[in-house]
């Protein structure tokens, strides 16, 4: 499978970054289709090392390493917590303002979902601000900010304070979207480099009926 070159955002000698569509996987094996590290692979001139992960149902920036150097740098970021993300969700119900989710989260492998629990031994923290971008008839837009992401986190925090994401069924929303897409985009990256130069990359969601109404 080509690489639409709409999907590029930024192609430097150190890394790619990628906007990958909804219903792509990242990773792993699909008989029907390719995963995104495959197409990156089959078209650049050697294999790139994927830094972050979006479930299939999510769009957004995703980024690929092009040397160790660079591959040891995000993810000492990562593991110190200075990788900043941001994503856009378009989230059933109207919420009236700015706030914050603080939860703690449990992996149900068996399920794969993210599960709230009020056992402080059993879950690990997950904490994400948000703030309000737009309102619509039955939907809020939002945008959410967090520095550490775990599994389903933005998902399941969300579905848990009552608003789950526009056609997330798996997390309580009224009714999937024809493609089994989400309206969850990540939508920035910020991190610093291993000379301390400031690394910010930023997408918008891809277009369609809805998001043009946010954006």
């Amino acid at each position: 499978m080509e690489l639409d070159k709409s999907w590029i955002i930024r192609s430097k000698r150190d890394y790619v970054v990628i906007h990958k569509p909804p219903g792509v996987l990242c990773q792993g094996t699909d008989p029907d289709s390719a995963s995104l590290t495959d197409i990156v692979a089959q078209n650049f001139d050697k294999k790139l090392h994927i830094l972050n992960r979006l479930d299939r149902p999510v769009q957004g920036l995703v980024i690929f390493s092009r040397t160790k150097r660079f591959t040891r740098n995000y993810l000492k970021q990562q593991s110190d917590n200075n990788v900043s993300k941001t994503y856009w969700a378009l989230v059933e119900g109207n919420i009236e303002s700015d706030g914050t989710c603080e939860h703690r989260l449990v992996h149900d492998k068996k399920r794969r979902k993210a599960i709230v629990t009020s056992k402080e031994a059993e879950g690990k923290p997950a904490f994400l601000k948000y703030e309000v971008i737009k309102r619509l008839d039955n939907y809020t837009a939002l945008k959410i900010s967090l520095h550490s992401g775990k599994f389903h986190q933005i998902r399941a925090q969300l579905a848990d304070i009552g608003n789950p994401i526009k056609g997330d069924v798996k997390y309580g929303a009224r009714r999937k979207n024809k493609d089994r897409s989400i309206y969850l985009c990540a939508t920035g990256l910020k991190f610093a480099s291993e000379n301390g130069d400031i690394i910010e990359i930023n997408t918008r969601p891809l277009s369609d009926t809805l998001w043009d109404l946010v954006q």
